[in-house]
């Protein structure tokens, strides 16, 4: 059992990105959508 903890920890490496990159980049990724969305929406009347 040892060996297979030894094997996955040595096959979790370090990706070189950090979590908390892929949060701000979808932030912006979504924050871009919706001022897309609002910029296209303007001057329609709502239902």
């Amino acid at each position: 059992m040892n060996t297979v903890v030894l094997l996955a920890e040595q096959a979790h490496g370090d990706d070189g990105f950090p979590a908390w990159g892929w949060g701000v980049g979808a932030l912006t990724i979504l924050l871009v959508l919706l001022i897309i969305t609002l910029i296209f929406g303007k001057g329609r009347p709502h239902a």
